[in-house]
């Protein structure tokens, strides 16, 4: 039997790790060792006479356990985990990692960051990529690892409730029933852009060709602000701008379907993407999406026919985007045609396909 202990084991208000893994609850050739605290798993694998000889760590993130503003402190938490995957390997411990991302978000100390990642990917065993342009990316950055897999991000297709009607979403969200509604929902953090969002939104002009009034349309950004400061920069900027509506706070389970149901687009105004559960989440509900065009984004988002593309960090690049999306005729049947897109990343095969790349490394 496969034993695989999943880094971090739990994710809050991100569900992958529980779609991830749920499929293979049933699955006699692997067991999935989610223990809290995490010490408590190393420590076991660290002192133990010896690990289970098909013991795999699967490593999802590890930011957060490495990344702090005090460069002494990255250091010396950088250092250890590195020293934490040599050990892990001289005692038999086959390690997986899945790329989310290439570089953290918010990197306190790039050089030190990069010393990780790559040493993560030197360290690794296998590694999975999401899609075959973040496959690239990562070999250009890297190197070749020693086993790469692509194995796309799969949808949440029902995953926060049924999609509400939108009239009805609306009305308990207390949105106007006509206007037309851009949204950023997730976390706030700077590489989202959701400052480029407000800057877009206030450039809409009246009388432009495939524009419409300001004033008939609302920019909601709603979620967690996760930088300090941040929230108090969207703020100053959306003091300025009619129909800009900031919502901070994380936002509950159960009113993530209705947010989706109540607006006529999602706006993903990311600066930099490597890959987002938040805009498959948006396409998983049935919502045109406006995305940065770059090649991993390209393989879900095309033009006109399932969302809007624009040059990332380009502010009037997102506003045409933004026009473009409110000039649209039939944004349901693009919508539509997102959800149709989604439908083939089902986590079933998913997991799948990840044991596949474990039985390969163990």
């Amino acid at each position: 039997m496969i034993r695989v202990y999943p880094i971090p084991p739990v994710l809050i208000d991100n569900p992958y790790l529980d779609l991830l893994y749920t499929p293979m609850a049933g699955w006699p050739e692997v067991e999935v060792r989610r223990t809290r605290p995490l010490r408590r798993s190393l420590l076991a694998l660290l002192t133990t006479p010896a690990p289970h000889p098909s013991t795999i760590v699967h490593l999802h993130f590890f930011d957060e356990i490495c990344q702090r503003p005090s460069r002494a402190e990255t250091a010396i938490r950088t250092a250890a985990f590195i020293a934490l995957l040599r050990l892990l390997r001289r005692r038999g411990v086959r390690l997986v990692w899945s790329a989310h991302n290439l570089m953290p978000h918010e990197p306190y100390h790039p050089d030190l960051a990069e010393r990780l990642y790559r040493q993560v990917v030197a360290l690794s065993h296998a590694v999975i990529a999401f899609s075959s342009p973040v496959a690239d990316d990562l070999v250009a950055r890297y190197g070749q690892p020693r086993h790469l897999a692509v194995i796309p991000h799969g949808h949440t297709i029902g995953q926060r409730g049924p999609k509400p009607a939108q009239a009805e979403a609306r009305a308990r969200l207390n949105l106007p029933a006509k206007a037309f509604i851009y949204l950023c929902l997730g976390t706030w953090r700077p590489y989202k852009g959701l400052e480029d969002a407000i800057a877009a939104f206030a450039q809409l002009t009246v009388g432009a060709r495939h524009a419409v009034p300001a004033l008939s349309s609302i920019l909601i950004i709603a979620g967690q602000p996760k930088v300090p400061g941040y929230a108090a920069l969207l703020q100053a900027m959306a003091d300025q701008v009619p129909g800009v509506r900031l919502i901070p706070g994380r936002v509950p389970d159960e009113a993530m379907a209705s947010y989706w149901a109540a607006a006529d687009v999602a706006v993903f105004a990311y600066r930099r993407l490597t890959n987002s559960g938040a805009l498959l989440e948006a396409m998983s509900y049935g919502l045109p999406v406006i995305a940065p065009d770059v090649p991993a984004v390209r393989e879900l988002v095309r033009e006109g026919e399932t969302g809007f593309l624009f040059a990332p960090g380009d502010t009037a690049s997102l506003r045409a985007a933004m026009q473009r999306a409110q000039a649209h005729p039939a944004l349901a049947t693009l919508g539509q045609a997102a959800l149709d897109c989604v439908r083939q990343f089902n986590w079933e095969a998913i997991a799948s396909q990840t044991l596949e790349v474990y039985r390969a490394v163990a």
